[in-house]
C-alpha cells in the first residue's frame, strides 16, 4: 500500500469516529493526553481541531510539535494510533469554512 492508499484508508476509518485522544509532550518529556473533536480529515492525511489560543495543549504543541491522534470505535472495533507533528493556525478562511455551532459552546 503506498502513503496515499494508506492515508485514504485512515479518512475513511476515522469518518465516523468525532472525538480523538490528542497526545502532547509536556515540558518535562511526560506525556498528556485529551479528548478533541475532529473537525476535518483530508486527504493529505492533516486532521483539523479548534482550540482556544492559550491552553496548556497549544503551548506543548509550540514547544514540541510532535503529537499522536488515537480514535477508538468499539461498535466497528477500530482502533486507529497516528503519529505527527501538529502546528497552530489562526487562518480566518479555514475557520469560517470548518466553524460548526455547536463550537459556540
Amino acid at each position: 500500500m503506498n502513503r496515499q492508499e494508506e492515508i485514504a484508508k485512515l479518512k475513511e476509518m476515522v469518518r465516523d469516529i468525532d472525538i480523538a485522544k490528542m497526545t502532547t509532550v509536556e515540558a518535562d518529556g511526560s506525556l498528556r493526553s485529551r479528548p478533541m473533536s475532529t473537525q476535518q480529515s483530508e486527504s493529505d492525511g492533516d486532521h483539523w481541531f479548534f482550540s482556544y489560543a492559550y491552553t496548556p495543549k497549544v503551548e506543548e504543541i509550540q514547544r514540541d510539535r510532535r503529537v499522536n491522534l488515537s480514535y477508538t470505535s468499539n461498535d466497528k472495533n477500530t482502533w486507529i494510533s497516528v503519529s505527527g507533528a501538529a502546528h497552530m493556525t489562526r487562518d480566518a478562511v479555514e475557520t469560517k469554512e470548518l466553524w460548526a455551532p455547536i463550537l459556540e459552546a
